[in-house]
């Protein structure tokens, strides 16, 4: 199934996406307080013209895309202030801080960015600390009941993007 980032439609089989976002402290606001979960995930190009997605509906047998939808849809971000998040994925607890800015490195995609970032006891070298992580996403769209956000990950070259609705 493919549906282009811009739709509005309420067909039967149509995912409606939030708009795209206003501007940082729109985004900001928005978040401050609420929490989402993962309901669909998809891929699009990592083209920025090109806004097509197209969602994750994996074949019997198909274990490698299965595992990544399975995996995608445990992602929870529960926002409790303007600062502090609580990530829940594949059955593990994070807390941590996010931010949102518009801040571009050489290789990143312009746009707003939500930054999450936590401590990962999985990631640790030998008897050394946990390594803090920080993940990107850009914020593709942001309504009153969920929010559009490309992930840093990816599958067979196309950028993984999650559709979470406000719980």
């Amino acid at each position: 199934m493919l549906a282009i980032l811009n739709s509005c439609s309420s067909k039967p089989g149509t995912v409606v996406l939030p708009g795209a976002p206003a501007s940082i402290k729109a985004v900001q606001d928005e978040l401050k307080g609420k929490n989402y979960k993962t309901e669909k995930a998809g891929t699009h190009s990592p083209f920025k013209d090109d806004k097509t997605i197209e969602w994750l509906e994996p074949k019997a047998g198909d274990k490698f895309e299965k595992g990544i939808d399975d995996d995608t849809r445990t992602l929870q971000l529960d926002f409790s202030n303007d600062t502090a998040v609580t990530v829940t994925y594949k059955d593990k607890t994070y807390t941590g801080t996010y931010a949102v800015d518009d801040v571009t490195g050489e290789e990143d995609r312009p746009g707003i960015k939500l930054r999450v970032s936590y401590v990962d006891e999985d990631l640790k070298f030998g008897d050394g600390p946990a390594t803090k992580v920080t993940y990107t996403y850009i914020v593709e769209g942001i309504g009153d009941k969920s929010l559009l956000l490309e992930t840093p990950r990816s599958m067979n070259n196309r950028k993984i993007v999650v559709l979470m609705g406000k719980l």
